[in-house]
């Protein structure tokens, strides 16, 4: 009798022993999700909103507003510089090139991609091809000049090339960075609603063929347009964080995304990416190509009759980069889609037809998506869909042996000057 009550005191004494165990076991881990959630919070938000870097412009629709700014991306723990000159351009100094400078110019025009706001001024593909030109030319100094604007289309890029040059900042060499969604811009359609964008400026073609600024911008700043996105705040910062790098992990694994599903995770996108809804609408296509092509010309005048000359490079969307991951995904969100379809029957259309698109201009052209697609790694900050510094990297590579490869002789160069002064 005594020994089954002993053994059952003993019993009793490890059974609470256990459950003391495991309780505090359990309040351990939910005081240290409570302290990762609080600790995230303060070090892993965004002050992207607050910061509004850009404001209206009567012709351009927005311009980026001069100032030193700090700026705490959503992905990232630590904050970056991000300067704004007086002229309205991602340098710390811009000033009207003379005749008794011997600095050669590269003017890099663009949207976001080429604005570069998820890194540091240091780690911009356009810093670093600066730096790589210097290196590989011992007897001619270049700069090379951030006239990237996030939003901007080709017509704005063609406005800003000439407000610029009227301010006398000119380059030698033009670099044009189209992305996937800028056939969207040049037609004024929001990615996701295809409504009309009240601030952005618009060109037509008229019957003949002429190009004509036909709109001008109202000072209307949309929530959820190509330039003010809809935000989106997580109810957990901690599993956003955890989110961020599985998705940052999941870009060139394939694998994980089918995994997620099998297990029940929602691995889905709530609308068509703007490289489809662009590149695989044809009415967007009927329209948006020759609009495309008639701004890619007016930008080639209008840099040519400066003596310089106009180089073009396609930047290619993480969807194609990353197709086998993103085909996934696209499969799960919208199964019968014909224009989805279209994109994972022939995901590399947009590079056709701008590549044709530049012979029939006589333009040089960059397609650098076999390189991209090639590394076995992440280049784009996962849901902002952006370079992250190794795609700057990378890219910087890429640009400058085209640039390289496409410089003017000294003959041409002087001409350049001259012209520059009157």
């Amino acid at each position: 009798m005594k020994d089954r009550e002993s053994n059952g005191a003993v019993r009793t004494s490890r059974l609470r022993r256990v459950l003391a165990g495991a309780i505090t076991i359990v309040i351990g881990l939910l005081l240290a999700v409570v302290i990762l959630e609080f600790g995230f919070a303060r070090f892993y938000y965004t002050n992207d909103v607050e910061l509004r870097q850009d404001e209206f412009d009567y012709e351009l629709g927005w311009r980026l507003k001069p100032g030193q700014y700090a700026v705490k991306a959503p992905q990232a723990f630590m904050t970056h510089a991000v300067s704004i000159n007086q002229m309205g351009l991602r340098e710390a100094h811009t000033a009207p090139r003379n005749m008794s400078s011997p600095v050669r110019r590269v003017v890099v025009l663009g949207d976001s991609f080429t604005f570069g706001q998820g890194v540091d001024d240091a780690d911009l593909f356009t810093t670093q091809l600066e730096r790589r030109l210097n290196e590989r030319q011992t007897d001619i100094r270049y700069e090379a000049i951030n006239a990237g604007v996030p939003g901007y289309g080709t017509g704005q890029e063609l406005l800003l090339t000439r407000r610029l040059m009227d301010r006398g900042i000119v380059g030698d060499v033009y670099v044009l960075n189209l992305f996937t969604n800028d056939l969207l811009d040049n037609l004024r359609l929001d990615y996701g609603s295809r409504r009309t964008n009240p601030i952005q400026p618009g060109f037509t073609l008229d019957p003949t063929g002429t190009l004509t600024f036909s709109y001008r911008p109202q000072e209307i700043f949309r929530d959820g347009s190509n330039l003010v996105a809809a935000q989106q705040h997580p109810t957990s910062v901690l599993f956003s964080v955890l989110q961020v790098r599985l998705r940052s992990l999941a870009q060139t694994k394939p694998g994980f995304v089918r995994a997620a599903r099998a297990v029940g995770f929602d691995v889905t996108v709530p609308r068509l990416p703007g490289v489809i809804s662009a590149w695989y609408d044809d009415e967007v296509l009927r329209e948006g190509l020759p609009l495309m092509k008639a701004l890619l010309a007016a930008i080639d005048t209008t840099v040519k009759s400066r003596n310089a000359v106009l180089l073009v490079s396609l930047i290619p969307s993480p969807m194609q980069v990353y197709k086998d991951v993103y085909g996934e995904i696209l499969r799960a969100s919208f199964p019968d889609d014909p224009m989805a379809r279209g994109f994972l029957q022939d995901p590399n259309r947009a590079q056709r037809l701008v590549r044709s698109m530049c012979q029939e201009l006589n333009l040089p052209f960059l397609d650098v998506y076999d390189e991209f697609a090639a590394k076995d790694q992440s280049l784009y900050i996962p849901v902002d869909g952006h370079f992250n510094e190794a795609g700057h990297a990378l890219y910087a590579e890429s640009l400058e042996r085209f640039v390289s490869a496409h410089l003017p002789d000294a003959a041409h160069y002087s001409a350049g000057l001259r012209d520059a002064t009157h």
